[in-house]
């Protein structure tokens, strides 16, 4: 698993370039020479273990993402337990 994207609120601003981690996936392969793969994930219904299974969240939109101070707790556990979340705007 190379990295997940995170969605997120409000609507879809977390998926304006749908192909965005597709193609980072499809260069990393090829650089690597090695089968990779992405997922979308909802860090509302994930664990922390859930996005331990990548090693970066990505994350982009134009508007702030809109979090639950519980979700925000995953995101620093996630963080702490050596995750990278990698945000673009």
């Amino acid at each position: 698993m190379l990295m997940c994207k995170m969605q997120h609120g409000p609507g879809d601003d977390w998926n304006n370039h749908r192909s965005d981690v597709a193609n980072l996936t499809r260069y990393a392969e090829r650089r690597w020479d090695r089968d990779l793969t992405w997922q979308v994930i909802n860090p509302q219904a994930a664990t922390v273990d859930d996005l331990l299974q990548a090693p970066v969240l990505f994350m982009n939109g134009q508007m702030g993402p809109e979090f639950t101070a519980h979700d925000r707790q995953k995101l620093r556990d996630y963080i702490d337990r050596g995750g990278f979340i990698f945000s673009e705007a």
